[in-house]
Order: structure tokens, then sequence, then C-alpha cells
């Protein structure tokens, strides 16, 4: 939980966020389940560009593998 919290802080109103949240009290054992029976594949990686003052391609992960 803690660590969910610490991914969570500041993304509240990010999508995948919501929807990870929204079903915390399942999501979280089956993410520790397949943590400890080593079945866990991560999400493909999110991409995105951003130009701050220049232009940058960005990888994020999904919440559940944040």
């Amino acid at each position: 939980m803690l660590a969910f919290l610490r991914v969570r802080n500041g993304k509240t109103r990010k999508e995948y966020v919501i929807e990870f949240e929204s079903d915390l009290e399942n999501n979280l054992p089956l993410l520790n389940y397949e943590l400890m029976t080593f079945a866990y594949k991560p999400s493909p990686m999110m991409g995105f560009v951003i130009r701050d003052p220049k232009t940058r391609r960005i990888s994020a992960s999904h919440s559940r593998d944040a």
C-alpha cells in the first residue's frame, strides 16, 4: 500500500491511476501474488514527447508497473 501511495503522489487525476485505484482491494493482492509467484509481466511503456525547452521523448510505466 505504501508503494502505491508513493506512485500515486502527484498523479491522482491520471486515468491509469484512477483505474487502478478504483479496484484497489483486488489489484494490490493480485499484483502481490503475481510478484511472489514470478508470474508478473510488465505492461508496455507509454511514450510521449515534451518540449520544455528542448524536445524529448519520454517513456513512462503504467501505474501497476511503477
